[in-house]
């Protein structure tokens, strides 16, 4: 089995951030998707995409550590989008579920985590929390709040004292990246008063390194925009910065360090999952199956609405009634674009 042919669909920024989706053709027509953020301006798009082309051109979907090698001057979200095409192409060729790949099915129902966009000028705590119980009658027993702007001090006090009325079997995490360093110690209390059970990379990387938080926070800090590589997420563990990670195949630059990511977090002992909250189907696909055969990855995924709503008019890939994903149990990640709503978006 070769790559025979690729194909780069570009969907321009409105309601969500530049997204590109790929295809990988090979031989007796099987095709391998993958997706990722744009890195690139619009008007660069078109040129980055054709100077893609022919790079894979008779390549062994199977040596995809050779891919690192080869394309390691690509952005890393590039190289995600492209790693996850050859996974999937390589399962399809051969008939089985791409999780045969990754240690056989620990698990055939993923939880997910949603995240609920709060903008603290618009949204008193009236407006608000009928959004998240919404999100909790669908199945959801985690949810991740995060400001749509930097929040100011009396926004969130409103928050955090509405907080204290919530579902106490529900876990609620708040991305805090958006809090100063200087007033973030105080901030931890008030938050870990209020009951919520986890902040996401609050302050700056250098300054949680310096400082230490995790030393002094009473809640729970996840880390997740802070890692990008192995050695980075050692470097966090092993100085007691963080509690737990969530780790971003986009940030990593692709599945196979993101692998190794999950194995030095268990080897420490911490909590671990995948934040997939700028994935769209291809990719949520990919990271339910790796979270199926990795006994470590058992908390739920974070992820969007439009995680499972991203490309049109595809089968997509749902939630049931309680908020689970079921492992896809076809050949390949499970996920068949179609390819006429795609068309339109075709870049090269």
């Amino acid at each position: 089995m070769f790559v025979t042919e690729q194909e780069w669909f570009y969907f321009p920024p409105g309601d969500q951030p530049a997204h590109l989706v790929v295809r990988l053709g090979g031989q007796k027509g099987v095709s391998g998707w993958g997706d990722c953020p744009c890195p690139w301006p619009q008007p660069q798009v078109a040129r980055h995409c054709r100077g893609l082309q022919g790079l894979l051109a008779g390549y062994d979907p199977a040596q995809i550590e050779e891919l690192h090698v080869v394309l390691a001057h690509l952005p890393p979200e590039v190289r995600t989008a492209l790693e996850s095409a050859l996974w999937d192409l390589l399962a399809r060729s051969l008939d089985v579920p791409l999780h045969v790949f990754w240690g056989g099915l620990f698990r055939s129902r993923i939880p997910l985590a949603v995240q609920v966009a709060w903008t603290p000028e618009d949204d008193t705590p009236q407006q608000f929390w009928p959004l998240l119980h919404e999100w909790h009658s669908h199945g959801f027993r985690t949810l991740l709040v995060a400001p749509a702007r930097a929040a100011g001090r009396e926004a969130w006090q409103q928050f955090l004292t509405a907080c204290r009325e919530w579902e106490p079997s529900v876990q609620l995490l708040v991305d805090a990246s958006g809090v100063g360093p200087e007033e973030l110690l105080p901030w931890l209390d008030e938050v870990h008063r209020a009951g919520i059970t986890g902040v996401i990379d609050p302050a700056r990387a250098e300054k949680a390194i310096e400082k230490r938080w995790a030393t002094t926070s009473p809640v729970p800090v996840w880390a997740s925009a802070w890692i990008e590589s192995p050695y980075r997420a050692w470097e966090l563990l092993s100085c007691q910065s963080v509690h737990a990670v969530a780790l971003d195949p986009f940030r990593l630059g692709g599945w196979l360090r993101l692998r190794e990511c999950v194995a030095v977090a268990a080897a420490a002992g911490a909590p671990v999952t995948l934040d997939l909250r700028r994935a769209w189907q291809p990719t949520l696909a990919l990271g339910c199956h790796l979270a199926a055969s990795t006994l470590s990855l058992a908390r739920p995924l974070w992820t969007t609405a439009r995680s499972w709503q991203s490309l049109p008019d595809q089968t997509p890939l749902r939630p049931g009634a309680d908020a689970m994903l079921a492992v896809p149990r076809v050949c390949g990640s499970g996920v068949e674009p179609d390819r006429r709503a795609l068309d339109a978006h075709l870049v090269s």
